[in-house]
């Protein structure tokens, strides 16, 4: 049976209408989730490089950097740790940092000689003396040990001095875990310095 015998032609107008009608919705419905779905792809990143926020204020770590350029080769970072993290005695620190930070593209380095531990706050004091500083390359980390333990309750600040910044600007996670006198399995994620590196 034709549309014409089941409706007149004004109630055919109508059916054929409300048909287009129907196309261009669904149409413009996959064009709407189409833009909708954009940002999170277009945000998605690699581990440690963030854009916009994307970390919660309770794992935001202080910072401050001097000479702080693109290529820029005596870089300094003073990454702030506060004493109301530090809940037991410290043996042992790890930073993580992005890949993008060291790679070809990147051409960031970090100076081992020029690593060290002040105690304190800010671009810190006393320095804490170090038994060792271990550049993992290939795992985009550098491990700190303490000669004694670091004490509970204790502000201090991890020096990088001499570091070669990358040649473009963006913002990298520089993560710490700590292994404590009260950890149980390993080291712990303590936070994140999200760095705004190659400012200027």
């Amino acid at each position: 049976m034709s549309i014409n015998q089941l409706f007149g032609r004004g109630k055919r107008r109508l059916v054929l209408s409300s048909l287009a009608l129907s196309g261009v919705v669904a149409i413009a419905g996959g064009m709407v989730g189409s833009i909708l779905s954009a940002p999170s792809q277009a945000q998605t990143t690699t581990p440690g490089l963030s854009i916009f926020g994307g970390l919660d204020s309770e794992y935001r770590l202080r910072y401050r950097l001097d000479n702080n350029s693109p290529r820029s080769r005596n870089a300094r970072y003073y990454l702030n740790v506060s004493r109301n993290r530090v809940t037991s005695p410290v043996s042992e620190l790890e930073i993580s940092y992005p890949s993008e930070f060291t790679d070809q593209f990147g051409g960031g380095r970090f100076s081992l000689d020029d690593i060290e531990v002040r105690l304190g706050t800010g671009r810190g004091g006393e320095r804490v003396p170090l038994s060792e500083v271990v550049w993992l390359e290939d795992e985009n980390r550098i491990e700190i040990y303490p000669e004694t333990e670091i004490p509970e309750d204790t502000d201090f600040v991890v020096v990088m001095s001499n570091v070669r910044n990358p040649s473009r600007f963006g913002f990298h996670n520089f993560n710490l875990r700590m292994l404590t006198r009260t950890s149980r399995v390993g080291r712990q994620y303590v936070g994140t310095w999200q760095l705004r590196v190659s400012d200027r």
